[in-house]
């Protein structure tokens, strides 16, 4: 489990030192090309100087590339001057017009308000769907998604309750999860876009599994789901490093996570470790998939 790990950390080094040097190439009009196994064995450096686990990442130096074995990672060339013109994938999976219809009662909705704990792999509304306290920045979240921007006009019956039942049956009769899913769901939207374009200009195909974990990454940390380093990088990368489709989705989930400019965890509700981290996206991909299952 330790060499696992020790490898994944590498791997984030490995990717952190790859989007540096593409920011520096593109800086000064390169183009710039590197192997994997040179920058594995500068970063393995790092980490191996420890007897603990080191996060830190040496100061990348040129030098030429010395003649060692073959090494897996070594075939495995990042390009990262970006293509004029990225080509189309064959495959980029979308939600159907239905799902969108239903709303809240569709497949995707019930799947990520599976991951979130407010809604059964069936559909069945928990308790936290009408209310909860948001365990990471004690926020009030409202409905599927665990929306938590509602005015504060709107929260304010919610807020001034004293106990739980009483929030919850107020957001019941104020219809204030119906109104969160609405107003989420039109974010969601958005997200669906922004992952299938950034899929495409990588010319990375997507299947409806590792498009809707995208989807409730994305509703669980916007950061780790779109933006750079983010899911679709992870998601790209991890088709290299791992064989199994479904570890290649959740470790892809665990390193967005990883903050490339101070090169440590930036999930603070869920621990800043990688243990904790990687256990709640294995959860969340667990019920996703039985919601899936249920839904088709």
């Amino acid at each position: 489990m330790k060499l696992h790990y020790l490898k994944l950390i590498l791997s984030a080094v490995i990717f952190s030192l790859a989007m540096q040097m593409a920011q520096a190439a593109k800086a000064e009009n390169l183009e710039l090309s590197f192997s994997l196994h040179e920058a594995e064995r500068v970063a393995a450096a790092s980490v191996q100087s420890s007897v603990g686990l080191d996060f830190s990442v040496p100061v990348y130096q040129a030098t030429p590339p010395a003649q060692t074995e073959a090494h897996p990672a070594a075939a495995a060339v990042v390009t990262v001057a970006e293509p004029s013109e990225p080509q189309k994938p064959q495959e980029v999976a979308q939600i159907p017009d239905e799902w969108w219809e239903k709303g809240s009662d569709s497949p995707l909705a019930i799947a990520i308000g599976a991951a979130e704990g407010t809604r059964q792999p069936d559909g069945t509304k928990n308790s936290a769907y009408y209310w909860h306290t948001d365990p990471g920045n004690g926020a009030n979240n409202f409905g599927t998604f665990s929306y938590q921007h509602l005015s504060d006009r709107d929260t304010q019956a919610v807020r001034l309750a004293g106990t739980t039942a009483d929030k919850q049956l107020i957001s019941a009769k104020n219809n204030l999860p119906e109104k969160a899913d609405r107003y989420q769901l039109q974010r969601l939207k958005a997200y669906h876009e922004q992952l299938r374009s950034q899929a495409s200009a990588k010319n990375l195909t997507l299947n409806q599994a590792e498009l809707v974990n995208g989807l409730d990454l994305a509703n669980q940390s916007p950061a780790a789901g779109l933006y750079p380093g983010g899911y679709i990088d992870r998601l790209a990368q991890m088709k290299q490093l791992v064989e199994d489709p479904e570890e290649q989705i959740k470790e892809a989930r665990v390193w967005s996570y990883w903050d490339m400019d101070r090169n440590r965890w930036d999930a603070p509700g869920l621990g800043n470790q990688y243990e904790s981290i990687r256990h709640d996206q294995e959860r969340r991909y667990q019920q996703i998939k039985l919601a899936l299952e249920e839904g088709s």
